[in-house]
């Protein structure tokens, strides 16, 4: 039995057949945001590579910012942090590319009123990436159009920001073109805010680090020195993942009152330093602190 063959399918005679043209302007099309994803892409990797060597969080958004302009060739790039204040401002950090005096310029918000309605506030707000693909007949962002027409800015894209799962501010491009953020553009972004915020996080936790060692360092200074000038004797221990307790200091008061170089017992056990009857007149006043690693 004969299967049917498929019916041919029938020009739509209210539509033109496509033209040269439209082949060729389609072909164009898909090129241009091959170029742009390529773009995005190499933007995606620079940035990884200013996480790992970038040692402050400043110039970490900066690098940012200039990578967005010399890779990404974005018309202009800026982060912004949300301030708590009544007004819920905005506060610019940094910026790269045609700028010209806009952020001074503009009122920017991440509050409810007509200032926070645009890109960059609303991302903060919702905690949403917020896309403007034709800013020139937008209705949300009358307060900045003029402004931003002005600079050449065309279309943008508000990335939110996080530290500690918080939304701190957003990292805002602006193209040169109307429909210029394709999804895998867009989706390559969200990434990329992602490990940008990574980033900082990792900074901001080591700048704790270092001002907790820091302020340690400080009180086992100053601790030293209070024993160091007290009038009665003093002896430092460590311990150890054995269990024993290990002599490693002593202040000067400790040799003038028993008339002893305690010197020559650094690095020695308790039992060894101070065999018993010794020891047993040790070990209770010293057990308790053992416990902590270090007894005085």
């Amino acid at each position: 039995m004969d299967t049917p063959s498929e019916e041919p399918e029938i020009p739509d005679p209210q539509q033109p057949p496509p033209t040269d043209a439209d082949t060729s302007g389609t072909a164009q099309q898909h090129l241009i945001e091959l170029q742009r994803t390529n773009r995005a892409l190499r933007f995606l990797s620079s940035v990884n590579q200013a996480l790992m060597h970038v040692a402050t969080e400043q110039k970490l958004m900066q690098a940012i910012c200039e990578i967005a302009i010399e890779i990404g060739k974005y018309r202009m790039a800026w982060v912004g942090f949300s301030e708590h204040d009544l007004a819920h401002h905005v506060r610019p950090i940094c910026h790269a590319g045609h700028e010209d005096g806009y952020l001074k310029q503009v009122r920017i918000s991440w509050a409810e009123d007509e200032f926070g309605q645009g890109p960059t506030g609303t991302a903060i707000r919702t905690d949403r990436p917020v896309i403007q693909s034709d800013i020139m007949h937008a209705e949300n962002f009358g307060p900045w159009r003029e402004a931003a027409l002005a600079r050449g800015y065309r279309s943008s894209i508000a990335l939110p920001l996080h530290i500690d799962n918080q939304v701190i501010g957003a990292l805002t491009l602006y193209g040169d073109a109307p429909y210029i953020f394709s999804e895998e553009e867009q989706e390559l972004l969200v990434e990329l805010a992602g490990d940008l915020s990574f980033g900082l996080s990792a900074l901001r936790t080591r700048i704790r680090q270092q001002k907790a060692e820091k302020a340690l360092r400080e009180s086992n200074r100053r601790l030293h020195a209070i024993i160091e000038a007290a009038p009665f004797g003093a002896y430092e221990y460590e311990l150890h993942a054995d269990g024993r307790l290990v002599f490693i200091g002593y202040n000067p008061a400790a040799d003038r009152i028993l008339g002893v170089d305690h010197a020559r017992f650094i690095g020695l056990s308790i039992e060894e330093a101070f065999p018993p009857p010794c020891h047993d007149a040790h070990s209770g006043c010293l057990s308790p602190c053992g416990a902590h690693g270090r007894a005085i």
